[in-house]
């Protein structure tokens, strides 16, 4: 080997060595989403017998996000939980009608419902909001009727 095949060689290192950690991590990344389907009792089940679909993430280190689907519809649910198993609610859950359509939100903190929950409904082409529960540690602290409440007209 001539001195400028070692002085190529040595030049392509790094190179070679991004190339194989940007390969390791698309492979790392395709691998933190998984498919399930389940039947219309929630019992796995080959795809063509499949009702309900079930994408699990994984968003980061402590998030993994659980969507459920009807399986030829709109989404049913989205729930964010601290562990793979889907034990512990941690961040935002969002329900929605059998339209697809979002109904309500809650927020967890470490499996305990922590700030502020609301409840929708549709009105045409906008979402307005019902009601409001808040919680602190589990403990309901509040419930506020939104739609009894004075309307800000200084916007108007």
């Amino acid at each position: 080997m001539n001195s400028n095949n070692i002085f190529y060689f040595s030049q392509m290192k790094p190179i070679l060595l991004a190339a194989l950690l940007f390969a390791g991590f698309i492979t790392a990344a395709q691998q933190k989403e998984s498919y399930y389907v389940f039947d219309k009792n929630w019992e796995s089940t080959p795809i063509d017998s499949a009702h309900f679909l079930l994408r699990l993430q994984q968003l980061n280190d402590t998030c993994w996000q659980w969507d459920y689907y009807n399986f030829t519809g709109p989404l049913l649910k989205s729930e964010q939980t601290r562990d793979k198993a889907g034990e512990i609610f941690h961040g935002r859950i969002h329900y929605f009608d059998g339209a697809g359509i979002l109904d309500s939100i809650a927020a967890y903190k470490n499996g305990l419902r922590h700030g502020d929950f609301y409840k929708l409904r549709h009105n045409g082409d906008s979402l307005i909001y019902t009601m409001k529960y808040v919680y602190k540690e589990d403990v309901q602290i509040e419930i506020i009727d939104l739609e009894k409440q004075p309307k800000d007209t200084s916007k108007m």
